[in-house]
């Protein structure tokens, strides 16, 4: 962004882009605006022109949200020590995991990426361990399609999709352990089908379709579990079948 200080908390070292290397986390970091450089990112010119490499002794002691000025983010042999490593960062456009990295070692994900707003794109990563997805997406206004996640082991995905409402499309996903749908797709206004979803353990499905204003067709649903499901299909303009 434009702003000419950056706040660089946490780590052992820094690297930035202006040549400064800082072998202790300073305060803040006063960019020199003249080595400001056009950057490519998977063959198109995003014109951010500052970066730095955040360095740490152990790569399972990354607990802090990535910089919320970064709009390009490389994981690169980190194992996060929270599930949460992108709340909030509202710039983000996308991000890559490399030698290893990832999020095998936590059980929950809760707000992973939550109010990422201008988040394009997800890559395929493992999620086979993870428990509790719920508000991973959620306010992430201008995500159209996600990878096909693994989560054969959750049990919570309440608000998962909540407010992404630029979403078109879900795969289909392994819910069968699910017990929580609580608004999982709630706002999803772009949204005009789901695939076929296991239910079966699901006891809460209150709001989960509300206001997706384009959905037209929800497959069959197995509500046998279900005590709540207040608005389920609270103002579906669209809905044509259920």
């Amino acid at each position: 962004n434009s702003d000419v200080t950056t706040d660089l908390k946490n780590a052992t070292a820094y690297k930035t882009s202006d040549g400064q290397f800082y072998d202790s986390s300073p305060q803040v970091h006063t960019w020199d605006v003249t080595q400001d450089k056009s950057c490519v990112i998977d063959g198109e010119t995003i014109y951010k022109t500052r970066w730095f490499i955040t360095y740490y002794s152990d790569p399972k002691m990354y607990s802090f949200a990535v910089n919320t000025a970064c709009l390009y983010c490389i994981l690169d042999g980190i194992t996060p020590a929270g599930g949460s490593a992108f709340n909030g960062c509202r710039q983000i456009q996308a991000f890559k995991l490399l030698n290893g990295a990832g999020f095998t070692n936590m059980s929950k994900l809760t707000r992973l990426f939550y109010n990422c707003s201008s988040l394009a794109h997800v890559p395929w990563f493992d999620t086979s361990g993870i428990t509790d997805f719920s508000y991973m997406f959620a306010g992430c206004k201008v995500l159209k399609d996600v990878p096909l996640l693994e989560m054969g082991s959750a049990t919570q995905a309440n608000n998962m999709f909540e407010s992404c409402s630029e979403l078109e499309s879900v795969p289909t996903l392994n819910t069968s352990q699910v017990t929580n749908m609580t608004n999982m797709f709630a706002t999803c206004y772009a949204l005009k089908s789901v695939p076929d979803f296991d239910t079966g353990m699901v006891e809460y499905m209150s709001g989960m379709f509300s206001n997706c204003y384009a959905l037209q067709h929800i497959p069959n649903l197995h509500t046998g579990s279900v005590t709540n499901m207040n608005q389920l299909v609270k103002n579906c303009y669209s809905l044509v079948s259920v």
